[in-house]
């Protein structure tokens, strides 16, 4: 579809045309009906009032008289300011195409007003067809008192003109006069009910990439206003999208500049160390620069990844348990390298709906907060049972009045001066995701406690 006024005007134009055509032809079928019933009626009325009017008894010579004097039709110029029919003020050209004629009781013609071979028919009326002056309508008296024959008749073609140019002309004058009129309405109705429709397309066409204000229409239309309220809430949508963007791209770049630059700064040391000892412990520094750039670089792709996909892939039924024991067994490694206990405790599976990847990021950053802020030779456990998982470490903990804000993007503890702020945020989003909760408590152990969970779950905090 190109345009919604030209489906418009076409579709309605074809509607109108069938429905027109259909009230002409059935208007018409009965125009021709009656006015067939009238001429037929001025057939009778013709004859009665005939042979009212002719002079007993026939006299053939009386009957001659007339017949010239009706077979002479004056052919003169049209008077001014008549009409074309008026060509004489003693005639009309119709009067041969009516038919007067009279006959004896054995069927003998005595009169008639044209030469017209028309044989006697029976009373009533009747069809009759000629050789050369077409088909013919006529009506047959019968005079009881003085035993004749009247019959008058019609021309066939000349009542087919006459209805034609009184019903069937007027009816296609006046609907071709009534499609104009319509379509010019229609075609202002449109314009008019579009009006909306281009306002909003002017709106949009003047808007830059960092105009992502709503849209407004002054007297709205109902049909407009879906339109209007869908496009409404993609520029919020995109607006939100662009904030977080630039905000997140502000972030990062801050984030890893700082390991960029220690880690620069740290080779330039080991380049210019005068000593063996101090070369080897800025390469050390700079290696340990380098293995905080590649942890904040993977969170970041996973963030990306994140506000890149609004929606969950098609969900698959994942088990918490296995994701568990597969992530344990991952970063067991970093534990051992700092001499600490990691268990997992479960109380049974907990099976869920949903990205197996994410959930696995979810539970490999839980495990590697949980070990990067507990101490050498600390403990952290993981417990698991239906409905709630629960990391519980030995670090220094979250105080209650900075964890709403430890859950947000970026943001640091006031103890935390190596993380990026971002292992609780993605866990956040993972979990919201998944239509879970998460919750943090003061653990047993003397760290903290990062619990996920279904709504409606107590975690069974201490």
């Amino acid at each position: 579809m190109h345009s919604v006024r030209r489906y418009v005007a076409l579709r309605f134009l074809a509607l109108f045309l069938v429905v027109q055509a259909v009230v002409t032809l059935f208007g018409y079928s009965r125009s021709a009906y009656e006015a067939e019933e009238l001429y037929d009626a001025e057939l009778a009325q013709s004859a009665r009032l005939i042979m009212g009017m002719l002079e007993r008894p026939l006299d053939r010579q009386r009957l001659e008289s007339i017949r010239r004097a009706l077979a002479t039709i004056a052919e003169q110029p049209l008077v001014p300011g008549e009409s074309e029919h008026d060509r004489s003020m003693l005639g009309h050209p119709y009067e041969k195409k009516l038919l007067f004629q009279v006959y004896d009781t054995n069927g003998n013609l005595l009169f008639s007003n044209i030469n017209l071979p028309i044989p006697l028919k029976g009373p009533g009326y009747h069809w009759a067809d000629t050789t050369n002056k077409g088909r013919w309508r006529l009506f047959t008296l019968y005079d009881d008192a003085d035993d004749f024959w009247l019959q008058t008749g019609q021309q066939a073609d000349m009542r087919e003109e006459i209805t034609q140019e009184a019903v069937l002309e007027p009816a296609l004058f006046q609907s071709g006069l009534m499609m104009v009129s319509i379509l010019a309405l229609l075609g202002w109705l449109l314009s008019r009910g579009l009006k909306p429709l281009r306002m909003l397309s002017a709106q949009v066409a003047r808007r830059s990439p960092v105009q992502l204000a709503p849209l407004k229409l002054e007297q709205t239309p109902s049909e407009v206003k879906p339109l209007v309220a869908a496009l409404n809430a993609l520029l919020a949508e995109l607006h939100d999208t662009l904030t977080r963007e630039r905000r997140f791209t502000d972030s990062a770049a801050h984030e890893l500049r700082t390991p960029l630059a220690a880690a620069q700064l740290h080779l330039d040391n080991a380049i210019s160390a005068d000593s063996e000892q101090g070369r080897s412990h800025s390469l050390a520094a700079a290696r340990s620069a380098m293995q905080r750039l590649t942890h904040l670089v993977g969170q970041l792709l996973t963030l990306a990844r994140l506000e890149g996909n609004k929606q969950l892939p098609e969900p698959k039924p994942v088990s918490l348990l296995e994701q568990a024991r597969a992530m344990v067994a991952e970063i067991y490694p970093l534990a051992a390298a700092r001499q600490q206990q990691l268990a997992v405790c479960d109380d049974g599976d907990w099976q869920l709906s949903g990205d197996p990847a994410l959930l696995a990021v979810m539970v490999r950053n839980l495990l590697d907060n949980a070990l990067r802020y507990s101490p050498e030779g600390s403990k952290v456990q993981l417990n698991l049972r239906p409905g709630l998982l629960c990391v519980d470490d030995s670090g220094p903990g979250i105080p209650a009045q900075e964890r709403d804000a430890c859950l947000q993007r970026f943001h640091r503890a006031s103890h935390d001066t190596e993380g990026a702020g971002l292992g609780l945020a993605i866990v956040v989003e993972i979990a919201r995701r998944h239509g879970l909760e998460l919750q943090l408590h003061d653990s047993d152990l003397g760290g903290l406690r990062v619990c996920i969970k279904m709504p409606g779950t107590r975690p069974g905090e201490k």
